[in-house]
């Protein structure tokens, strides 16, 4: 579990903003601690997906079903649809 303060720093912002926050080396932005394993990982598939999908597509519903199925088995529960 993560704290309330964590969960609603950077939830209205885009996966690409939320990657400058946590990718930022300037020292210009405040920063902000990856709060879970699961939200590490969301964040890592958004670095993969820079340069090959457009800003602000790093993260889509293919992204999401597809991290939902495999946490799921990881947590052996099997497939599950959203």
């Amino acid at each position: 579990m993560i704290g309330a303060e964590a969960n609603s720093s950077g939830s209205d912002w885009t996966c690409h903003t939320k990657l400058n926050h946590y990718r930022d080396s300037s020292n210009k932005i405040r920063k902000i601690s990856v709060a879970s394993l699961k939200f590490w990982i969301m964040m890592q598939i958004c670095k993969d997906n820079l340069g090959k999908r457009n800003e602000g597509d790093e993260w889509n519903w293919s992204d999401i079903q597809q991290h939902q199925e495999a946490m799921m088995k990881f947590f052996g529960h099997g497939e599950k649809n959203l």
